[in-house]
């Protein structure tokens, strides 16, 4: 620039690209704003719709004449559907009542399996006991024979066989509740890692 009017003509002109440039960087940011929020509404129309029809299906069910339209109630159509609706009820009635006796049929097994679990750990946890009892005294013997310097022939006490876990009872998959308690899952069994502590 030659003249001082050049001057300034430049660095408006400099002042105005640059309010242009910030310009157009704030409408492509709203465009895409626009853009995101047109595909939250979208995505959430379709949810509340969704939502719509489960409802009207669960209120459907069960009734015969859910559209509020009259029906003629002798015409053979309307019989079918009664015919239809009774048998789909009776359907679910029986389903319901299959499942609540599976449901007492697994809680039964299942409770007389854990009092047989648990008559099994008490009764080998006694065995332990006297195992470890049996051993203290031999270690006494032992040391007393030792000390009067005299020969000691007893066998160490043996653990003996403990009794196996009892099988859980198996269920097949499509029986299983949703809802089965946790403490139906039980753990694995210890007494195998104990056995082999006992018997060193």
């Amino acid at each position: 620039p030659g003249t001082h009017n050049e001057v300034l003509l430049l660095a408006a002109l400099h002042e105005v690209e640059s309010a242009n440039a910030a310009l157009k960087r704030r409408v492509i940011e709203l465009q895409a704003t626009s853009i995101l929020n047109q595909l939250y509404c979208l995505q959430l129309h379709k949810q509340l719709a969704n939502q719509d029809a489960k409802k009207q299906s669960k209120k459907r069910n069960g009734k015969l004449m859910s559209n509020g339209l009259p029906q003629l109630l002798s015409s053979d159509k309307f019989y079918k559907r009664v015919l239809n609706h009774k048998k789909e009820q009776k359907r679910i009635a029986d389903d319901k009542k299959t499942r609540r006796e599976e449901r007492e049929r697994r809680s039964e097994a299942l409770a007389t399996w854990k009092r047989l679990e648990d008559a099994r750990k008490q009764e080998n946890n006694e065995q332990r006991t006297r195992y470890r009892e049996a051993v203290e005294i031999w270690n006494e013997e032992k040391s007393r024979a030792k000390l009067s310097k005299q020969k000691f022939i007893s066998k160490k006490p043996v653990l003996g066989k403990l009794q196996p876990p009892v099988p859980r009872p198996r269920f097949n998959t499509c029986e299983v509740d949703d809802n089965e308690s946790a403490e139906d899952v039980m753990a694995p069994d210890e007494d195998s890692s104990e056995d082999s502590d006992d018997e060193r």
